[in-house]
């Protein structure tokens, strides 16, 4: 079993993105190695998660189920997936986290991904890697193909595709809140934080963010039609419309 874990929080009040959101996972990470958390606050997904990728063994896709009056940072901090056992280390050593919203909308790049996990493994230091796109670095740290965010940028810690060390994930969630004040309370402490960045180009590209104030953004709506993906839009609104 691999040490490296994806985690994808969820809720009830986004279940519409939970069929359009497997699907690009299946679509496009035909070849995922890693275990699969779709955390959810209380109902099982809709649509089957076991067999994600029928056929391959070396994966395990479940559904997490927590309280949903916890919140969003409690429910983070609530999963066993993220705290050490009882020899002190957590059942996965790194934490591949991004929302339910955030469709995958290419193959990821697994020969980066994979000199990512190499980097934390062989680098406690770093406490997180961004795998999106971000044009505000400054320079690669040390040997590595990566690079420091420039001081002050936004969003140091981010809800986006990032690679986490299960620690630094709870440090950040223990600031509590939602999702969103995870990045915002989070990125106030990002002096306390080593955190890199993949650069312009994205390890894990996305379709960033599909919903917006609780409504779908058109473009996200244009990509599932036009991959073929079902999507139920009867839900919620769509932005400008």
């Amino acid at each position: 079993m691999s040490d490296v874990l994806v985690l994808i929080p969820t809720c009830t009040a986004f279940a519409d993105t939970w069929a359009p959101g497997i699907a690009c996972l299946r679509k496009f990470w035909t070849d995922c190695a890693y275990d699969v958390v779709w955390m959810n606050d209380g109902e099982k997904p809709d649509v089957p998660l076991v067999g994600l990728w029928p056929g391959r063994v070396g994966n395990r896709v479940f559904a997490s189920r927590s309280l949903s009056s916890r919140g969003w940072c409690k429910r983070i901090l609530a999963e066993e997936w993220i705290h050490p056992g009882d020899n002190g280390n957590a059942p996965w050593k790194l934490i591949l986290m991004f929302l339910d919203d955030m469709f995958l909308c290419a193959p990821p790049d697994e020969a980066r991904l994979d000199e990512a996990i190499s980097l934390m493994r062989g680098h406690a230091e770093i406490d997180a890697i961004q795998l999106y796109h971000r044009d505000d670095c400054v320079e690669m740290y040390g040997q590595s193909i990566f690079f420091r965010l420039a001081p002050g940028a936004p969003y140091p810690i981010t809800t986006g595709p990032c690679l986490w060390r299960p620690s630094a994930l709870r440090r950040a969630a223990a600031l509590g809140g939602t999702a969103w004040d995870f990045e915002l309370r989070g990125s106030r402490e990002a002096p306390k934080y080593t955190v890199l960045s993949c650069g312009a180009e994205s390890v894990m590209p996305v379709q960033y963010t599909a919903i917006t104030r609780g409504e779908w953004e058109p473009g996200a709506l244009e990509f599932l039609r036009r991959e073929g993906i079902a999507v139920d839009a009867s839900r919620r609104g769509t932005r400008g419309q």
